[in-house]
């Protein structure tokens, strides 16, 4: 348990409150009062609780009437376990009369301005002797964490994209598998593989733009206030057409290296008008395909009624 000499202005300095009793005054300072302030631990180790009785406690013999109790003390946590005296009393019956500690309670963003004059006002001529340590600068603890903060989203945003276009090959994938039949009688009519591929890149670019713009707009007006350069916004949905164009290159590649009859005879069939036919032999409910070797040599769909002749 410490033994401290304080001034009056030591509650306001480290944000503490008297919880009971009072803090000592000039005039116990000018008296030489053997008067105490315990910290709020300091108190609850004594089994002091209240100072009505006016309790004391007793350093190197000598009584010290307890007149207050400090607790939350947020910025010097060593004053709850401390006792504190009169700067006076502490010397005269301790020998306290060296200052090792001087704490200052600054307003708000003047404290490294503070931490430069003070040694100067403290100690004229002998500045060097003093150590400052001043709060950090709201301003550079500002922009730590704004650094912080941006750091961690160059991280997500790859992690995001990368999700992004697996999700976009996975769909643009599936579609393919299910849009057999289709790609086999596009084939077959005369679509060459550049305009298949085609095809199935432009879909999965219009979902990367389209979900660009869509995470722009969102990001701008659902309760967020933007503090953004409009060319970083403007840069989501020409970030996200590339994103979709290199998910969909796979899938694009496989549609235009099907053969057209082994597209034709998947199970998935294709369609004639609004019906969907599970396999082009049978001729009497779809398309009519004839064939030799591996060429198509001549597709036509028209739908026909059961019975009816080829």
């Amino acid at each position: 348990m410490a033994v401290l000499a304080a001034s009056p202005t030591l509650p306001a300095a480290v944000r503490g409150r008297m919880t009971a009793g009072r803090f000592f005054d000039d005039g116990d300072i000018a008296r030489h009062d053997r008067v105490a302030v315990l910290g709020d631990q300091a108190a609850r180790l004594l089994g002091i609780g209240s100072v009505q009785d006016s309790p004391a406690v007793f350093l190197k013999g000598q009584a010290y009437t307890v007149i207050g109790i400090v607790g939350g003390a947020e910025r010097e946590q060593q004053v709850s376990t401390a006792v504190m005296l009169p700067p006076t009393t502490a010397a005269d019956q301790l020998g306290l009369e060296a200052v090792p500690r001087v704490l200052i309670d600054t307003a708000l963003g003047a404290a490294a301005q503070v931490a430069h004059q003070a040694p100067i006002a403290l100690a004229p001529g002998a500045e060097d002797a003093l150590t400052v340590t001043a709060p950090p600068d709201p301003v550079r603890a500002r922009k730590g964490v704004q650094g912080d903060v941006n750091g961690l989203f160059l991280v997500l945003e790859p992690v995001s994209l990368v999700v992004g276009a697996i999700g976009i090959a996975n769909i643009t994938l599936v579609t393919v598998m299910e849009r057999t039949g289709e790609i086999g009688l596009r084939r077959a009519l005369g679509a060459s593989r550049r305009q298949v591929a085609g095809q199935f890149l432009a879909e999965p670019t219009t979902i990367g733009l389209l979900g660009g713009i869509l995470g722009a707009v969102l990001g701008m007006v659902v309760n967020w206030t933007p503090v953004l350069d409009v060319r970083l916004t403007c840069a989501a949905p020409l970030a996200g057409a590339p994103v979709g164009l290199t998910a969909g290159l796979y899938p694009s590649l496989r549609a235009s290296r099907m053969e057209p009859v082994d597209a034709l005879r998947s199970p998935k069939g294709f369609s004639c008008g609004n019906r969907i036919v599970p396999h082009p032999r049978r001729l009497w409910r779809g398309c009519g395909i004839v064939t030799a070797g591996s060429a198509v040599v001549h597709a036509a769909c028209a739908c026909r009624r059961p019975g009816s002749a080829v």
